[in-house]
């Protein structure tokens, strides 16, 4: 007897310390109507390394600062001026980062852009979009074959590939079509840990092969437009909705060098940090003594840096 209970407590200390474990994301994982998101979003990440994956492995992004914040709002198509996809659409998404091309061509980028969702029990799916373009009013982007996102339920290992494509006439120019494939692979479990919190996650990365094609009125043919390959990585958790982080890159045209061009992560609100800072004189007549920084708002815990190079709260 005196020997098993040394035992015992050894083995609930072992397991007790093992949090880590691989899940399976299902579309019960994935947001619905109505669902609000916090976001952080962060315009450059100097340290990343794509590689950096495998089983049972820990990410740890906690030193994410942000840049700014932002709502992911899943909002009924009907809500939106986009009122066709009432009946091809689960839900619609505002898109802060649309695509410019090719409407950049002619000195009028899309606005009130929305991305439309399908959601079922065997995949995610984007089946078009909605944006206005100059004078135009609202235009529905229907995609003759839908972007699938994810493909559920997901697992370590998984590996999809989906082909998407739109094509509309461009007033006063000509035609476009956008044909992409979007190659997905399961690349990873384990633990995530950012500024909001610690997950058990799967990390997915996602290729996007994107093709323009462009036919011209005034020409009378027709030009194809390679892109830089779109790589996204995504770490879902269990209820998370979103990515509890999401890094978007752009690899050069012939392959090689990845370029991150935007983080965003799951995040409480952020409140403005203010400061005051009150004095206590050692002397009356000598101007020295301590001073405190008093401060509100920010995200828990803060970190104090004085000209002096003190990093207390009081110096």
């Amino acid at each position: 007897m005196k020997l098993t209970r040394p035992l015992l407590a050894a083995a609930l200390l072992f397991m007790g310390g093992r949090i880590s474990s691989q899940i399976t994301i299902t579309s019960a994982d994935m947001p619905g109507v109505n669902d609000n998101i916090n976001i952080s979003v962060k315009t450059t990440l100097a340290t990343f390394d794509p590689d950096s994956t495998g089983t049972n492995f820990t990410w740890d992004y906690r030193f994410l600062i942000p840049d700014s914040q932002r709502m992911v709002k899943c909002v009924h198509p009907s809500t939106t001026p986009y009122t066709l996809y009432n009946f091809l659409a689960t839900y619609g998404v505002y898109n802060y980062n649309p695509d410019q091309f090719p409407f950049s061509l002619l000195g009028t980028p899309p606005t009130n852009v929305y991305d439309f969702y399908k959601k079922t029990s065997g995949f995610l799916a984007i089946v078009g979009q909605g944006m206005t373009i100059g004078g135009t009013g609202a235009i529905p982007a229907i995609y003759s074959a839908a972007d699938r996102v994810y493909k559920f339920p997901m697992n370590y290992g998984d590996k999809d590939t989906s082909i998407s494509k739109f094509g509309a006439p461009i007033p006063n120019f000509g035609y476009y079509e956008k044909r992409q494939t979007r190659i997905n692979e399961v690349d990873g479990w384990g633990t995530l840990k950012t500024p909001y919190g610690t997950f058990n996650a799967l990390r997915i990365k996602s290729i996007l092969q994107i093709q323009d094609s462009i036919y011209l009125d005034t020409l009378g043919f027709g030009i194809t437009i390679p892109r830089q390959n779109i790589i996204e990585y995504k770490w879902l958790a269990n209820g998370g909705k979103i990515p509890m982080l999401e890094i978007d890159a752009t690899e050069a045209l012939f392959g090689g060098t990845v370029t991150v061009d935007r983080v965003n992560w799951r995040d409480s609100v952020w409140v403005p940090i203010t400061a005051n800072f009150t004095t206590q004189n050692s002397c009356p007549i000598v101007n020295e003594g301590s001073i405190s920084a008093v401060l509100s708002g920010g995200k828990y815990p803060l970190q104090y840096q004085w000209n002096t190079g003190d990093t207390t709260l009081t110096i």
